[in-house]
């Protein structure tokens, strides 16, 4: 068992407001799994724990236990002309 998952899971899903039956819906699994994860009597398969992780909007590291920090940071990409500027200012102020 990954340590600390079902805690984290459990906290995850009560902050978010969501019951059991509705976290298995929405990734598309039985309640009783959602149960047995938040229990600890069984680990969430890859795509289960993926689909955790988009849920909350957490990193897959933090469920894991590889970091504390709970939010992901998300980039927003450029618009075509925030890219085309910033291409053009770079080239124009190259120094060699």
């Amino acid at each position: 068992m990954i340590r600390d998952l079902p805690t984290k899971l459990k906290g995850l899903r009560t902050n978010a407001g969501y019951s059991q039956a509705e976290v298995a819906k929405k990734i598309g699994i039985s309640p009783p799994i959602i149960s047995n994860y938040e229990s600890g009597t069984k680990s969430p398969s890859l795509e289960s724990l993926v689909a955790l992780a988009q849920l909350y909007k957490c990193s897959t590291d933090y469920l894991l236990g590889l970091t504390d920090i709970t939010t992901r940071k998300t980039l927003q990409p450029f618009t075509d002309e925030q890219a085309m500027a910033l291409i053009s200012f770079v080239n124009n102020n190259r120094t060699y």
